[in-house]
Order: C-alpha cells, then sequence, then structure tokens
C-alpha cells in the first residue's frame, strides 16, 4: 500500500473547507437574489486589479530588533543557580 501525505492532506483540507462551506450555507441560508449574487461574483473575479489588503498593524517587532534571535525560556546554568 503506498501511502502519499501531500494528496491525503489536500483530500482532508478540501473535505474541511466543502463541509464549513455547507456549515455557512446551513446557518446562513443560500442568497435571496441570485441574479444579484452571480453578478457580484462575476464583477470580482472579472476585475482587472488584484484587490489590496492592508497589513495588520504591530505594535513592536518581536525579538528585540537587534537582529538576534530572541530568548526563549532559562539557560541551564541559570536553572543550575537556583
Amino acid at each position: 500500500m503506498d501511502f502519499n501525505f501531500f494528496e491525503w492532506f489536500r483530500n482532508a483540507i478540501k473535505r474541511a473547507f466543502l463541509l464549513g462551506v455547507s456549515d455557512a450555507i446551513e446557518t446562513l441560508g443560500l442568497p435571496h437574489d441570485e441574479e444579484a449574487s452571480k453578478d457580484k461574483i462575476l464583477s470580482f473575479l472579472q476585475s482587472d486589479e488584484p484587490q489590496k489588503l492592508t497589513p495588520a498593524p504591530t505594535s513592536r517587532r518581536l525579538g528585540g530588533g537587534s537582529g538576534s534571535p530572541r530568548k526563549l525560556g532559562r539557560s541551564i546554568a541559570e536553572i543550575h543557580q537556583e
């Protein structure tokens, strides 16, 4: 039996996505005006310029900005000092 991890993972993601869409449709229901929704989807897909996303503001950069990796936890010497 040949197991392909990436194919299994891709199929699991596809199944989870489709189940999520199905749950959303059950919860929210179908759109009332199908023509208007089709027009909106078509105009979105046919737009020439891509949608611009603004990045979320960040308060500060992790790691102190010094270029050195951030220290996680205590060193062995610090543990033995106690």
